[in-house]
């Protein structure tokens, strides 16, 4: 069985280095882009089953590629998140004896 898809587009290198790698971890084929433009080319040659997808954007406002991409492929799952969130996820993941399921949040 094939692990899903999932293509991260976030301007913040580190931030987006450490969630790749969690989700990695967690049995993702993770794709991921610095650029809104980037991010739609890699959209359109790997069909992720999930993007998740920051919202404030060096080259774009995340809400309005959301809702493009969203019209160009209704059945895409998409998620917004902004570098507040996901650290403080990351960091409540990292200081929990739990392990924090990734795959459950995106899903």
């Amino acid at each position: 069985m094939n692990p899903p898809r999932i293509l991260i587009v976030d301007d913040d290198a580190e931030l987006q280095g450490l969630i790749v790698r969690l989700l990695t971890q967690e049995g993702w084929a993770v794709e991921s882009a610095l650029t809104v433009k980037d991010g739609e080319r890699l959209l359109a040659q790997h069909r992720p089953s999930v993007v998740l997808l920051d919202v404030m954007l060096a080259d774009g406002n995340g809400l309005d590629v959301c809702r493009r991409w969203r019209a160009q492929q209704p059945d895409l799952g998409l998620a917004l998140q902004s570098s507040d969130i996901i650290a403080a996820l990351i960091y409540s993941s990292a200081a929990s004896s739990r392990k924090l399921r990734l795959r459950n949040l995106l899903r």
